[in-house]
């Protein structure tokens, strides 16, 4: 089992284009995760007391593992998105070298220019240790276990195809680096239509949702003031036994959990929208959480309080 762990976690450091081992990756995470958990629960301690403390650094334990591997996932999206951004150009420079005379794999090589980021420095790095020992095909497979992209696969399956048929490879480059520009071109246009349902889910996320949770714990805390203030009956005693009150701050740390919960969901649909995938959104989960905290805050604090003022 933890072989298999450490395998899989392998290929995840692999596309992510890091040269660490699975060993050294779990070491320094178990690292970062005790000190982080040390810090918080010293701050915790000074606040909050031992009890929370302690709660605290378990939690801080488990989940400085999660956001590694968060991290590491975002760090292949991010990969993916930059490959797929500079794919056409490279393909129309390596048709262009191979229309020059030069070979497929000289022609790959002379391709990987800075510019083109992280494919330009893996194609580098395959080419010269191939040292003209290894095919092109083998080239494509290498290249496919360090880049996690389903285009980048179709395009390397073509590119090796029509090597292997004979075909004009010039003009199935050319063709393909015209086709994935056309999907770009019509991602960014879907993506410019649904900005404006986008606006009004962070709009309902950021300002409408807090400030509902903060006019229902006044209202609440109104309720609770008017029936300790009036002389209860013996029939609406009977009634509520059994059902125990709910005090604001147990309503305030409900809220708090409904707005992590509401920040994460819109940030994976951002996610979706924008990039086509779910982990590229969890960058947007914090400023969405802090922006949705702090208007509760001030709602349940400033505006609230000085509407129900207005109306009394």
């Amino acid at each position: 089992m933890i072989s298999f762990l450490l395998k899989a976690l392998e290929e995840k450091l692999r596309y992510a284009g890091s040269r660490l081992q699975p060993e050294e990756w779990v070491r320094r995470t178990a690292i970062y995760a005790v000190a982080a958990a040390i810090v918080v629960a010293a701050l915790a301690a000074v606040l909050f007391g031992a009890v929370a403390a302690m709660a605290v650094f378990v939690l801080t334990l488990a989940a400085m593992p999660v956001a590694r591997y968060v991290q590491l996932e975002m760090d292949i999206e991010r990969r993916r998105i930059e490959v797929e951004r500079i794919l056409p150009d490279l393909l129309r420079v390596i048709a262009a070298n191979i229309s020059a005379g030069l070979t497929p794999i000289v022609a790959v090589r002379a391709a990987a220019r800075p510019e083109f980021g992280a494919i330009s420095k893996e194609l580098k790095y395959l080419t010269a240790r191939s040292m003209g020992s290894s095919s092109m095909e083998e080239i494509t497979e290498e290249i496919k276990k360090r880049i996690r992209s389903d285009m980048l696969d179709r395009v390397l399956l073509m590119f090796t195809t029509s090597l292997r048929s004979g075909g004009d490879v010039v003009k199935a480059l050319e063709t393909s680096a015209s086709d994935i520009q056309r999907i770009s071109e019509l991602h960014d246009s879907l993506v410019a239509q649904t900005s404006m349902y986008t606006t009004f889910v962070l709009f309902g996320i950021v300002v409408t949702m807090p400030f509902l949770l903060a006019v229902s714990i006044s209202v609440m805390g109104l309720m609770s003031d008017i029936t300790s203030a009036q002389q209860i009956s013996y029939v609406a005693a009977y009634m509520s036994f059994g059902f125990p009150s709910i005090s604001q701050e147990f309503l305030t740390v409900i809220s708090v959990l409904v707005l992590v919960g509401s920040s994460l969901t819109a940030s994976l649909l951002m996610g979706i929208i924008r990039a086509g995938n779910r982990i590229e959104g969890l960058k947007y989960f914090l400023p969405l959480f802090c922006a949705a905290l702090a208007v509760f805050y001030i709602s349940h604090k400033i505006a609230v309080p000085f509407i129900i003022g207005m109306l009394r």
